[in-house]
This record gives structure tokens, C-alpha cells and sequence, in this order.
């Protein structure tokens, strides 16, 4: 069986739930680029609440292409610019419009980072496409200089009443007999993770039926 968390990736826009006003954000960012003052998009807000997700859906919506990168791959100064520097100047296949995502910025204020994040903030005042990063927590001090440089797009926590529409759509798919409780205590744990709120209802399905007393046996 596929994992639920790669047949579910929303491939559009509509496909993800409650994170209407941050894609329209995003969008207009992405659309409008040319126009904006800040050169890059910062898109933070807690795990698995769908902020990668948002800028695949829309490249592959509108047509760009994406050219990605986890910033834990590239700490240092050196590596920052280097990487940046080719992608930056890079023509898209076919003259495409293109988008670069730096995911994960969180990584950069560890304890290796040796002037990533200076690194960043140069290559971004050069850049002539939409550059997206995202953070679960955009706000440590060295982050100060890289806010100030981005337009700050909110990612809310998934309300759990939504993730659990979410889980019953699945299951219905699927074909998993389900009970709304096992569906709804699920959506609770996951606080706001759908990456999360998939993987539990996964294992919990591996028995034939998602029931209230097989969440409960997995939380133990």
C-alpha cells in the first residue's frame, strides 16, 4: 500500500484545507513578483501544516518551474553562495518561469551555521525570481536581518474539525470502515499535523477498520 502521505500531497491549490488567505498570499506573491519590495517570501507556522506543500501546489498550478533546497544541506556561507549564486543566474528548461524554495530555514541557527544566514540575505537582493523560504519558527535573533528582507506569509494550525474531514475523505477512498470517534480523536492528536494526522490513520488502518479502540491501543 502507498503511503497516504504521498497519494494525499495536494497536487493544487484546492487540495489543501484551511490555509485559504496564506495561498492567496502566496500567489499574488509568486504572480507579482516583479512588483514587489521584498524579494523573497518567508512562509512560517507549525509542522505539517502544509507550507512546502503550498509552494509545489502552486508551481505545478500555474506552470513554474521549481528548483528546491533544504537549507540543512547548506550551513555555511561558501556553500550558501555557491548554490544560490548558480540558481539565481540560471535560465529555466524552455524559459519557464521558475521559483527557488529554501525549505527549512530553522536550520540555520544552529550551532553550524557559519554566515548561512548572511549568505541568504545577499543572494536574495539579487535575485530576479520569486524565492520562497519556509520556518516552523521564523523569530530567533538571527533571523532578524532575513525577516526584514521577506514578505512574512502565516501558515495557521489546521483546526482539527477540518483534519478530520480530511481523514474521513481518506478513508472513504480507500474503502476503510471507520468509526467518526476513532476519526475525530485522531484529528485531536495530531494538533494541526496533517503529514501526522495521515500517518496515524495509516497504522491504525493496517488492521481492516479505523476504530476508537485501535487509536486508543496506538496511544498507549
Amino acid at each position: 500500500m502507498a503511503l497516504f502521505t504521498t497519494t494525499y500531497l495536494p497536487r493544487k491549490s484546492t487540495d489543501l484545507i484551511g490555509q485559504e488567505k496564506a495561498l492567496a498570499e502566496l500567489k499574488d506573491f509568486i504572480l507579482n513578483y516583479k512588483k514587489k519590495d521584498r524579494r523573497a517570501a518567508l512562509l512560517h507556522g507549525p509542522v505539517g501544516v502544509g507550507k512546502t506543500s503550498a509552494v509545489h501546489a502552486l508551481a505545478n498550478e500555474l506552470g513554474y518551474d521549481l528548483l528546491e533546497l533544504n537549507s540543512s544541506d547548506l550551513r555555511n556561507q561558501e556553500q550558501m553562495k555557491s548554490f544560490l549564486g548558480a540558481a539565481l543566474g540560471q535560465q529555466s528548461l524552455f524559459f519557464q518561469p521558475k521559483i527557488i524554495l529554501v525549505d527549512e530555514v530553522d536550520a540555520l541557527s544552529g550551532t553550524y551555521d557559519r554566515g548561512g544566514s548572511s549568505a541568504l540575505v545577499s543572494a536574495l537582493e539579487k535575485s530576479t525570481f520569486p524565492v520562497i523560504l519556509t520556518a516552523n519558527d521564523p523569530y530567533d535573533q538571527k533571523f532578524k536581518a532575513l525577516r526584514n528582507t521577506c514578505q512574512m506569509i502565516a501558515f495557521e494550525k489546521i483546526d482539527h474539525r477540518s483534519l478530520g474531514s480530511l481523514l474521513k475523505l481518506v478513508c472513504e477512498q480507500e474503502k476503510i470502515p471507520f468509526e467518526e470517534k476513532a476519526l475525530n480523536s485522531l484529528a485531536r492528536q495530531a494538533d494541526g499535523d496533517v503529514r501526522s494526522a495521515l500517518i496515524d490513520l495509516q497504522i491504525c488502518a493496517v488492521g481492516g477498520s479505523c476504530t476508537f479502540e485501535r487509536v486508543q491501543s496506538l496511544s498507549d
